[in-house]
Order: structure tokens, then C-alpha cells, then sequence
């Protein structure tokens, strides 16, 4: 179970690398680092289309990267800091068993 949980954990830090190595999903990441925002607000802050963000936004959420709240009519997003962590974690790793191989 120790080996699928590894797996798991490996194929979603490929996924979430793949989805920061965006430069418009790494500068909402950033964004988001700051605060919390909500659609429109985000968009505006990065010069885009809400349906361009939009579709980044869904990408994230699919990688766990970004959550997201409602609060009336807007949706408030923010970044999923237990997960950046996580991912950080398994970098981290990589990195040890590296320098304990050399």
C-alpha cells in the first residue's frame, strides 16, 4: 500500500510540475500566494480574459494546487498551501537521496 501511495504521490507532482511549468498558471499561483481572489479581480490583475483564466483556473483545481470557495456570486480562489507544500516535500526527497548517492 506504501508503494501505491508512493506511486500516487509521483504521478500527481508530474501533473502539478506540468501545470506550474505554464508561465500564466505560475504568475496565478503567485498571485494567489498573496491573497485569495476572485475571478474577475485575478483576471484583471494578470491581463486576462475571465475565460482564459477560467481555463487555467479549472487546471489547477484538477492538480490541487488552488481551492476554491463561494461566497454570493463570487468564487474566491486561493492558493492550496498544504498541497505546494506536499509537493515541495517530494521534491525535497528527490533532492536528499540524490546528495546520498554522490
Amino acid at each position: 500500500k506504501l508503494e501505491d501511495k508512493n506511486k500516487h504521490r509521483d504521478k500527481m507532482a508530474q501533473r502539478q510540475l506540468k501545470a506550474i511549468a505554464d508561465p500564466t498558471r505560475y504568475k496565478i499561483l503567485r498571485q494567489l500566494s498573496i491573497r485569495p481572489h476572485y475571478v474577475q479581480e485575478l483576471a484583471d490583475s494578470l491581463d486576462l480574459t475571465a475565460a482564459t483564466l477560467s481555463h487555467h483556473l479549472a487546471h489547477l483545481l484538477q492538480v490541487m494546487l488552488v481551492g476554491v470557495s463561494v461566497e454570493g456570486r463570487k468564487s474566491y480562489y486561493s492558493l492550496n498551501s498544504g498541497e505546494l507544500t506536499q509537493l515541495s516535500e517530494t521534491l525535497r526527497l528527490m533532492a536528499e537521496r540524490s546528495i546520498m548517492e554522490e
